[in-house]
């Protein structure tokens, strides 16, 4: 195994774009527990980043002074970071300028680059540097914590997004929205903010997690199993638990489709605004309460408007960025 790793593997890994080989060769480096040391110094001086903009040079020079400020990576020793701190330092700007889980920004825009947003119409995978997966929905936010991954990994959210994480008992990850705290136990999940109600919902696929409010003790966490379906209301110490549910079309925008069982079509014409990008008007006496069963590719606006034609015999209109209904 190699004594050392080049500064664009290690860039890679902490922002994300590693491949799943370079993962692990990175992971099996750190095993030693110098080289893991090591590798969450370069965390910490990583998530630093949130302060950093698009101006490149600027960055430089901050990367810099962090490299040479041993208050901020807090090193008991310099070792062979002497010998790459000016690629490093390279490395780091260009991954932060390049990377795919901060690409949520437009270059140019002075942004934070913690944060991923979504628009209408938009979904957007986010690879954390622990190999988690996030898929956000349309008009939804992610945060990473400035120090995600050093002891903990805690994201923020608002909207709604499908979580794979990577398990590791020693560093929790726990995703914050609404008020509310869920826990991955070894899961694949979904985690929906209720805006008109308040709270959180959160849908168990597989393995294990918890739910409960913020500033509750752990204890007082609501554990979840798969096929479980969870919502917390502002309020309440206890979720509300239906287990055994049928997730299928909950979760089903995370494969890349929708799917509707006897849904009003004013429901309908919501999604499709928020999924496709593009506003509905129902014009039509009594369209708002057809009903619709069937599922829609999201990759395909065409596609789905056919199947919707076709299923309830009605006639749809394009009129500048707007569809009509009759």
């Amino acid at each position: 195994m190699a004594d050392t790793l080049s500064s664009d593997l290690l860039a890679r890994y902490l922002s994300g774009e590693a491949s799943d080989a370079d993962r692990a060769e990175v992971e099996a480096w750190a095993t030693v527990p110098a080289n893991r040391q090591e590798l969450d110094q370069l965390r910490a001086l990583w998530h630093q980043a949130p302060e950093l903009t698009w101006n490149v040079e600027d960055a430089w020079q901050r990367v810099l002074a962090r490299l040479d400020s041993p208050p901020v990576l807090e090193m008991s020793a310099p070792r062979r970071w002497l010998g790459w701190d000016v690629a490093l330092a390279a490395a780091v700007v260009l991954a932060i300028g390049a990377g795919t889980v901060w690409r949520a920004l437009r270059v140019g825009q002075a942004v934070p680059v913690s944060v991923v947003a979504t628009t209408a119409g938009e979904r957007r995978t986010v690879n954390l540097p622990d190999g988690t997966e996030v898929i956000l929905a349309p008009e939804s936010e992610l945060r990473v914590a400035a120090d995600y991954g050093t002891n903990a990994r805690r994201v923020v959210l608002r909207g709604e997004a499908w979580f794979a994480v990577e398990h590791d008992s020693t560093r929790p990850f726990t995703v914050h929205t609404a008020g509310t705290i869920t826990e991955d136990l070894g899961t694949e999940f979904l985690v929906q903010e209720l805006p008109a109600a308040g709270g959180v919902r959160v849908a168990l696929v597989s393995g294990s997690a918890s739910l409960r409010q913020a500033g509750a003790p752990p204890t007082s966490a609501t554990l979840l199993a798969p096929n479980d379906l969870a919502e917390l209301a502002p309020g309440e110490l206890v979720a509300r638990v239906q287990s055994g549910a049928r997730l299928a079309g909950l979760v089903a925008w995370a494969q890349g489709r929708l799917e509707f069982e006897d849904t009003r079509l004013a429901v309908v014409a919501t999604d499709l605004a928020r999924w496709y990008g593009i506003p509905v008007v129902l014009a039509g006496d009594g369209l708002a309460e057809r009903r619709f069963t069937g599922t829609l590719r999201l990759e395909s606006l065409d596609g789905a408007l056919e199947v919707l034609r076709l299923s309830l015999s009605v006639q749809m209109e394009r009129r500048a960025d707007t569809l009509v209904i009759r």
